[in-house]
């Protein structure tokens, strides 16, 4: 919910960073408790890369908005990377939803909805500049 109200919101705003830090640290919980989860194979598996890929992608894009740093460039590395990390979220939350389907094969379920929800993310986070939402 935090991750959509940070996209719907404008930019740049007391708001917007009220938000933004909510997700983050929710976002952060929810990938170290995913790091804990071994019930599905018993040991270390996809899952838990992709926790760490959205950990990475989560801190990735929220250092550069906290510290501001590459100093001309943060605002590109915070677009794109928190960008990623939704599009993260929405694609394991879809695949997760995929799964529940009677009779729908696991491990098709999920590639086939991430494979889909990563390029439809793709192709939207390459049409926005991140220096245009700020201006609307």
């Amino acid at each position: 919910v935090f991750g959509l109200c940070v996209l719907l919101v404008r930019k740049g705003t007391r708001t917007h960073k009220q938000l933004g830090y909510a997700y983050f640290f929710n976002m952060l919980g929810l990938n170290i408790s995913a790091l804990s989860i071994y019930q599905l194979t018993g040991h270390f598996g996809p899952f838990h890369g992709a926790a760490i890929a959205s950990f990475i992608t989560l801190i990735a894009g929220f250092i550069p908005a906290y510290r501001r740093i590459p100093r001309v460039e943060w605002l590109d590395y915070h677009y794109q990377f928190m960008c990623w990390s939704y599009a993260g979220l929405l694609a394991a939350g879809a695949s997760e939803a995929m799964t529940r389907i009677p009779s729908t094969p696991f491990w098709p379920a999920v590639v086939v909805t991430s494979i889909l929800i990563f390029l439809v993310s793709g192709y939207l986070i390459s049409r926005q500049s991140p220096k245009d939402l700020l201006r609307s």
